[in-house]
């Protein structure tokens, strides 16, 4: 009905400027001759309207096929409008079809969220089952050292107890240097171990090696008027590759999460997001809304920035979005993406910006860049 609505105001308009000038030529040949003129400008006016005839009748013939293709085109919506009051007076027009597709809606919603909480209690079943098997595996480990070191202290005793029996030999100390050495060989091996331990703790990340600098740490806590920051998530020591990433495992569920990239060239930047991740990416660009979302610069090149980049109001809706383990995108910070970050050994990366406040070039110091190391607090 809407094609034939705007067919037939383009007739009318095209009707307004025909008839105008249809008119005017019809008033010009219904010109009652006036007497009261002098002959021959009576015989000049005549002659001039009877050159103009045939000018006259193309206008008119012209004007008509309009005419006729109004009436047309005006008749066709007539019929469609009855038709419509028709179907609207019978009944046919009602909201069962809308409620049946709400319906099916909702029901499809609850069919999606039961599979997330199914993925949710499997994922929790499967780490609490490796956790309680390495705890049990520890457990079988510390009973076979316990039964190893009561052998040994058994065969010293016994050793012990055959020397009281014997005379001492004096020529022969080999048997007593094997148990005056073992204390000391016992002593070593844990020293050795104590040592592996230390430069394996020292391996790991720290606040020493962190990438966030104190006052950029004073700034967040500005920024975000929370205080603590717990670690949650950190590319050096966790697995963010395609296919295994426990990036989601990590942060779904979470309120008040700060992310940190730091890039090949030098940039620290990232965002903040106050709601939580409460769609861990089961299905393909599931965002999540959040007025109070931001994204920040700490550095670019190396040179300090530490400026705080809000979110625009009617893009609220698209503050954060992460996808499954499988794909090659890790997350993301507004629906463009102001903040595009891929999984480890994935190429595309890069910062556009549309959702939040900041303008090209504020975030890094190339709009495509190579993140190293990314890291993600939660602010308490």
């Amino acid at each position: 009905m809407e094609i034939l609505v705007e067919e037939v105001l383009k007739s009318c308009q095209e009707l307004k400027t025909k008839l105008s000038e249809y008119f005017k030529y019809k008033d010009t040949i219904n010109t009652v001759d006036n007497i009261k003129l002098p002959l021959e400008d009576r015989i000049k006016y005549a002659e001039s309207l009877f050159t103009q005839l045939e000018t006259n009748y193309q206008q008119g013939h012209a004007t008509k096929l309009l005419l006729t293709q109004f009436q047309v085109r005006l008749s066709s919506l007539l019929g469609v409008i009855q038709k419509e009051i028709s179907t609207f007076d019978d009944g046919s027009f009602n909201y069962n079809t809308t409620i049946d597709v709400l319906v099916s809606l909702e029901t499809q919603r609850l069919n999606e969220k039961k599979l997330e909480l199914q993925k949710s209690f499997d994922s929790i079943v499967s780490v609490t089952s490796e956790k309680i098997n390495n705890l049990m595996k520890l457990k079988k480990a510390s009973e076979g050292q316990k039964n190893t070191k009561k052998s040994e202290e058994t065969e010293v005793v016994l050793r012990g107890e055959n020397q009281k029996s014997e005379p001492p030999d004096l020529t022969n100390n080999s048997q007593n240097s094997k148990i005056e050495m073992s204390p000391l060989f016992d002593q070593t091996e844990s020293s050795q171990n104590s040592q592996k331990l230390t430069e394996k703790v020292e391996k790991s990340p720290t606040k020493k090696n962190s990438i966030v600098e104190k006052s950029e740490v004073e700034k967040l806590r500005e920024w975000t008027g929370l205080r603590h920051k717990v670690l949650v998530f950190d590319s050096a020591v966790n697995d963010w590759s395609v296919g295994s990433s426990v990036f989601n495992d990590k942060i779904c569920d979470l309120p008040n999460l700060v992310f940190f990239i730091e890039t090949a060239e030098k940039d620290l930047f990232g965002g903040y997001i106050e709601s939580g991740v409460s769609e861990c990416a089961e299905c393909y660009y599931n965002y999540n809304y959040d007025q109070n979302a931001f994204i920040f610069s700490m550095r670019i090149g190396g040179v300090e920035t530490k400026k705080k980049y809000v979110i625009k109001k009617e893009a609220a809706n698209h503050a954060f979005c992460v996808l499954e383990k499988n794909h090659t995108f890790l997350f993301g910070f507004g629906g463009g993406h102001d903040i595009c970050v891929y999984k480890d050994g994935q190429m595309g990366s890069y910062c556009k910006a549309s959702t939040f406040t900041a303008q090209s070039g504020q975030l890094c110091t190339n709009n495509k860049f190579k993140p190293v190391r990314v890291v993600v607090y939660q602010m308490k």
